[in-house]
């Protein structure tokens, strides 16, 4: 798949969180696990950016550099907002997902510069698929 495939295809999944996150306050439940959620290398566009698919001089752009990071922090705002949702602090979850919340800032951040790299982040692509490095939370939230 094309790095504007991969890119495309993140936009359209990433977008769906904000109606997995909004089922999750109306239940109390999370379908997976806040953990997961919270790690931007478990989903499939988190995989494919840490892979040997995105060659060494792409993962050393400022470009690739913001869009990681962004990324990091979609999932990290993400998971804030579920573990709220399940632990029963559905109006704390809400105000998140709100304009000013910090899941919809960090969402709106994500997008628009995913939406500016489109065809840029993955110029120097190469096949393949392997993972690698965990998330380091500290990293994203201090």
């Amino acid at each position: 798949m094309s790095a504007t495939s991969q890119i495309e295809q993140a936009i359209g999944t990433h977008g769906l969180f904000k109606l997995r996150l909004r089922s999750a306050i109306s239940t109390g439940r999370l379908e997976g696990s806040v953990a997961t959620l919270g790690s931007h290398l478990n989903c499939p566009f988190g995989k494919w950016m840490d892979s040997p698919s995105v060659a060494p001089p792409t993962k050393a752009s400022s470009q690739y550099a913001k869009v990681d990071l962004l990324h990091a922090r979609f999932h990290v705002a993400a998971a804030k907002v579920a573990a709220l949702a399940i632990a029963g602090k559905a109006d704390e979850a809400k105000a998140a997902l709100e304009a000013d919340g910090e899941f919809a800032v960090v969402s709106a951040e994500f997008m628009t510069a995913m939406q500016a790299r489109k065809g840029n982040i993955g110029a120097l692509a190469r096949p393949s698929a392997q993972l690698s490095r965990p998330v380091v939370l500290t990293e994203l939230v201090g």
